[in-house]
């Protein structure tokens, strides 16, 4: 069975795992551009009389199956999934999308520029440089959503009548206000029994060379943006007492090195290369390449790049 025909089977059966109410529902598969441009198919089951459903993403599915998973324990599983989501689509349909109503859960989260092409011609963005955009979102936390965001498209963004720089401004201003950013001690957030020391608010000089986790205040969820919000660039310097290199962990967290240390851009972006292809999954990674911020400057460049067809130091 090939991975088209196993959604359209799921698809087509789905309703007889579903109680009677759903007779009449509408399914839909949905294909959906992720982070890296990566393509997931879900599906989505509409109750008669309503607009909307959280989706349900099928690839993982498949692959159980080919490994030999039963067809119908799936279909169970995938129904089990959207019955305790009910509630949800409930709150989805209840949501009330236009800009006032949403403007205050407006966040950004950074992508790679190169690796999201396809999906960076689908929404609003803004460029930071040495090949990073900030993407603004929909921020659905504390509306009921665990872990929900809404992508801000074209075409939502256009019915929020407002200027797509406007959008951004306020999606910045979002994240500093209820994320902020912080650097914590990586042993800290590996051993740590307590709360995490914010060294950003802790008024002293660093003397350690690192690594340091550098992600938001408010559970490390898109936490890597942090690095792009205002000032923060140069209090991560301030704190070191020198300019520092930064390595993408993921999407959720940069590292941050001292560039007192003796290791090389080099050996630093072999280690997230490394890192890239055994520790975090494709949708969650930012690339490989290592920047280098010049504290006497200012200024935050690319310091080492394996995302190019080979690696440069400069």
């Amino acid at each position: 069975m090939t991975e088209k025909e196993f959604y359209e089977m799921i698809r087509d059966r789905i309703r007889d795992y579903l109680p009677e109410r759903y007779e009449n529902c509408r399914v839909e598969l949905n294909e959906v551009v992720k982070n890296n441009d990566l393509h997931l198919t879900g599906i989505s089951v509409i109750p008669e009389g309503e607009n909307a459903a959280p989706l349900v993403y099928l690839n993982n599915y498949y692959h159980q199956n080919r490994e030999g998973r039963d067809a119908d324990d799936i279909c169970r599983e995938i129904a089990d999934t959207f019955l305790s989501f009910r509630d949800m689509s409930e709150q989805v349909n209840c949501l009330d999308m236009n800009y006032e109503s949403m403007k205050d859960k407006l966040r950004v989260k950074v992508v790679n520029t190169k690796t999201n092409r396809e999906l960076l011609r689908n929404v609003i963005s803004q460029p930071v440089g040495c090949g990073y955009a900030l993407v603004p979102y929909i921020d659905l936390e504390n509306s009921g959503f665990p872990g929900g965001y809404v992508q801000i498209t074209k075409d939502l963004a256009s019915s929020f009548e407002k200027s797509n720089s406007e959008i951004m401004e306020e999606a910045v201003k979002g994240s500093c206000r209820e994320e902020g950013a912080g650097l914590f001690r990586i042993e800290d957030m590996l051993f740590g029994t307590g709360e995490p020391e914010n060294l950003l608010q802790a008024n002293l000089k660093e003397e350690s060379t690192g690594p340091f986790v550098l992600t938001n205040t408010s559970g490390g969820v898109l936490g890597a943006s942090a690095l792009f919000l205002p000032d923060v660039q140069k209090q991560i310097a301030d704190t070191l007492g020198s300019g520092y290199y930064v390595m993408p962990s993921s999407i959720h967290e940069m590292l941050i090195m001292s560039d007192r240390s003796n290791m090389s851009p080099r050996d630093l972006v072999n280690m997230v290369r490394e890192v890239n292809s055994t520790m975090v999954a494709p949708e969650e990674q930012l690339g490989s390449r290592v920047l280098h911020y010049n504290a006497m400057q200012g200024r935050l460049s690319i310091a080492a790049d394996l995302d190019r067809s080979r690696g440069t130091e400069r």
